[in-house]
């Protein structure tokens, strides 16, 4: 293949740009932790440093690879009987719970639950977690009986053609729920209506987790569960 001087300057161009963006990936994502002991025990005492280390900063489970979870897990993998790593496990699974309940704190409903969805993916165990979420279904279901979620009533007839002007109308609906954290109900009479109401609210705020469910109805509405705090 015969290359024209511009083509090779274009290549050498592509070449530098990635090789800068390789780097500039490694400096996002920081390499994983690998133990300078070759004794596994000794292995497993450096896993559970770095982890403690994690742990104290809130680096639960993501990026995955330094995370708490994953190396105090390393460790056990180790040295099943160590103490410490298991008392870190113990720790990460209430330290879920501590910021749930502080989302909740500041009202943020949404990220309660994903961090509660998180806690009892890594660990379905988690009692601690798995009762406060049960506490704040069982509130909302309490709220919707009593009629205290607000409802936004979704055009049926928009619903079925995807309308732009109904896309509209959710794209707002999402900038709002980004700021009070509330959670929604998604009332329509197919999963792919429930998709695309969803889909349109990703597409407005697309960095934002919509703690959301959805059930079937045939009058499509959406229910906004206020952001109430659980207490004791």
């Amino acid at each position: 293949m015969k290359f024209t001087v511009w083509g090779r300057a274009l290549v050498c161009v592509a070449i530098v740009w990635l090789a800068g963006c390789s780097q500039v990936v490694e400096r996002i994502r920081p390499a994983a932790f690998v133990p300078q002991s070759v004794e596994p025990l000794a292995q497993a005492q450096e896993y559970v440093a770095v982890a403690d280390r994690a742990l104290a900063d809130d680096h639960l489970s993501r990026p995955w690879r330094n995370s708490a979870v994953n190396l105090y897990r390393r460790a056990l993998a180790l040295d099943p009987n160590n103490v410490r790593a298991q008392r870190g496990l113990a720790l990460a699974d209430r330290r879920f719970v501590g910021l749930a309940n502080a989302a909740l704190s500041r009202g943020n409903m949404s990220r309660a639950y994903a961090l509660l969805d998180r806690a009892l993916a890594l660990n379905p165990a988690n009692h601690l977690a798995r009762d406060l979420r049960q506490s704040l279904v069982e509130q909302e279901q309490r709220l919707l009986a009593r009629g205290e979620g607000s409802v936004m009533a979704l055009d049926a007839e928009a619903l079925a053609e995807r309308r732009a002007a109904l896309a509209a109308r959710l794209q707002d609906l999402a900038q709002e729920l980004a700021n009070s954290g509330e959670r929604i109900v998604i009332y329509t009479r197919t999963d792919a209506e429930a998709r695309w109401v969803y889909a349109q609210l990703k597409r407005a705020v697309p960095e934002v987790f919509f703690s959301a469910s959805t059930d079937l109805s045939a009058t499509p509405h959406i229910v906004r569960v206020p952001a109430a705090v659980i207490s004791g």
